[in-house]
């Protein structure tokens, strides 16, 4: 269960490294007014998801004792 945790989390850390390089500074993008940071709401909502999946599984696990 640990190396299935494990690989989840290392996906979701290389999935958000992805993120904040492709969309950082994209420089075909609309010029709509909005400075707001994209690659950082990403990066917070895959850290969430993270975050989430730990305490899945810790409760999970906790429940077979």
């Amino acid at each position: 269960m640990k190396k299935i945790f494990s690989l989840i989390l290392c996906l979701l850390l290389f999935v958000s490294m992805f993120a904040v390089t492709a969309f950082a500074d994209y420089p075909r993008s609309p010029l709509t007014g909005d400075e707001s940071n994209v690659a950082l709401w990403i990066v917070i909502g895959v850290l969430a998801a993270a975050a989430v999946a730990g305490i899945v599984t810790y409760l999970i696990r906790s429940r077979k004792r």
